[in-house]
């Protein structure tokens, strides 16, 4: 078994050249791909354009945000937590992403999205302050 890093083939040939005159474009731009899909980025944020997955930069940022930095930050939060509490610390560390820019508009959407729900009564005060992060913790 083996982890594959590049979806084509690799080849050992014999330079006849000289090293400088090789062009390994397609190389670096195969393996920036790949790099960026094993951690779930958009390649077009490591200047790759002819890759784009969103639309925008400001969506590619979200996207990062979303599926990299906040649960990886989260998950090693978790993981200092629990050594804290193993070695019987009164401290926890906990990751605040309400100051992200680019995901300002999303967490607007999802607390108007709550305020309706509250106001419906479908959901409890104390579901309200959680989903707004003011939830006792």
């Amino acid at each position: 078994g083996g982890i594959d890093l590049l979806p084509a083939p690799v080849e050992f040939v014999e330079l006849k050249q000289k090293l400088a005159d090789y062009r390994f474009e397609t190389l670096t731009t195969q393996l920036v791909r790949e790099l960026c899909n094993l951690f779930g980025l958009d390649s077009s944020l490591l200047n790759d354009p002819e890759n784009k997955t969103y639309s925008n930069k400001t969506e590619a940022q979200k996207a990062l945000f979303v599926n990299v930095i906040i649960p990886q930050s989260e998950l090693f939060a978790e993981y200092f937590n629990i050594a804290l509490s193993a070695r019987q610390v009164d401290l926890r560390l906990r990751f605040d992403s309400s100051r992200i820019e680019s995901l300002a508009e999303e967490r607007e959407r999802q607390h108007r999205w709550l305020l309706e729900l509250y106001k419906a009564k479908a959901i409890s005060l104390e579901e309200l302050r959680e989903g707004l992060g003011y939830s006792k913790r």
